[in-house]
């Protein structure tokens, strides 16, 4: 008798940030693979295995763990990614757009558990849909706000001098994060945090650099 169980590979993240912070045992790789494990054996999936990244940053999805998922994926030998939760696998809605479009034009299918989200399923790729547009309310806030600093900053005549040299994905994640209301020192502080380092490869990120990141792009 054929086994038409959908074919899993799970996904399972720690970052640096997660081993040093107090209280984030949910985030831990054992606490993820149990979630994965447990969803696997109540949906009645076979798992094929669960690809971790450990000490890996959320910020973009160039992780050996992820593309070696999405690798078997795109080669059909895998049928549905599961990630435990969502800022596993990314901390940019927008990467979690491309990864779900992707999964839509290769055929398989995304089960995020904190989410409740499975594409596999109606209601499922509805969720999927409304996380999907979170990121472009994302992106237009972003725009209202960037176009508003770029008013004052003409009003005031200042220069704002050569391109900022942080990354592009990193620059997108913190205006996001000055959308959503956070100030330039709590920004910078989180970045520290994560172990995350400046341009100059420095440990601590200064407001100062946030702050300028985010005239730039109103100026752009």
């Amino acid at each position: 008798m054929n086994d038409t169980r959908l074919r899993a590979i799970g996904y399972a993240r720690v970052s640096k940030a997660d081993t040093k912070r107090p209280g984030r045992e949910k985030h831990s790789i054992p606490a993820q693979v149990e979630a994965i494990k447990r969803a696997a054996d109540y949906n009645e999936w076979t798992l094929l295995g669960i690809e971790v990244d450990n000490g890996k940053t959320g910020a973009n999805t160039k992780r050996d763990g992820l593309q070696a998922c999405l690798s078997l994926l795109a080669e059909g030998e895998a049928e549905m990614l599961v990630i435990a939760r969502l800022d596993r696998l990314s901390r940019a809605v927008a990467d979690f757009d491309t990864i779900l479009k992707t999964a839509d034009k290769q055929g398989w299918f995304v089960s995020v558990l904190d989410q409740k989200i499975d594409t596999s399923t109606a209601a499922g790729w509805l969720a999927a849909s409304v996380t999907a547009l979170v990121s472009e309310y994302e992106r237009m806030v972003i725009s209202e706000r960037t176009t508003a600093a770029l008013a004052v900053i003409k009003a005031s005549g200042r220069q704002l001098g050569q391109p900022s040299p942080i990354p592009v994905e990193l620059q997108r994640r913190i205006l996001r994060l000055h959308s959503r209301g956070k100030s330039a020192s709590a920004i910078a502080r989180t970045l520290s945090i994560e172990g995350i380092r400046t341009p100059t490869g420095k440990d601590t990120w200064h407001h100062s650099v946030i702050v300028d990141l985010i005239r730039r792009q109103a100026a752009s």
